[in-house]
């Protein structure tokens, strides 16, 4: 029983349209970023998949302040108004919007100028991870990696 849940969770990721329609799931975004190959077809890529993060991550830290704290003159801050806090979710939401917008020939453009370090290996592939975990099914809502 156990390996037959196995295989059908395999077969979720890579290939649901093989499945009846009650065993494909739902649409995640590694299954949607998948794509079956015809037979003898290569998937031969000129970019390192996952390195438009290391871009995204390089533009953020030159946007943000060097202590990441926002200064509020004594005037606003005693008008009473609301103050826009900004939350993990929100930046999340900000990343996936750039890596749509992001085209393919950027990131092989990006792969390969920059010399990767194991670091930035480490933080693709640690993103990599947190993407699948996102979309793991599950039956209570999953935490967040931050």
């Amino acid at each position: 029983m156990m390996s037959a849940r196995t295989l059908i969770q395999l077969f979720q990721t890579l290939n649901p349209q093989m499945l009846q329609k009650k065993f494909q799931g739902k649409p995640r975004e590694i299954s949607v970023e998948a794509r079956v190959q015809e037979y003898g077809e290569l998937d031969a890529k000129d970019f390192i998949p996952g390195t438009e993060l290391l871009e995204i991550e390089k533009e953020e830290k030159t946007e943000n302040d060097e202590d990441g704290w926002e200064s509020i003159s004594e005037k606003e801050d005693a008008d009473g108004e609301w103050v826009d806090v900004h939350h993990f979710s929100d930046e999340e939401q900000e990343i996936s919007k750039k890596l749509n917008s992001m085209p393919i020939k950027k990131v092989a453009v990006i792969s390969t100028s920059r010399v990767l370090t194991q670091e930035n290996f480490q933080k693709i592939c640690m993103a990599q991870i947190r993407k699948k975990l996102e979309a793991a099914p599950g039956k209570a809502p999953q935490k967040k990696i931050h």
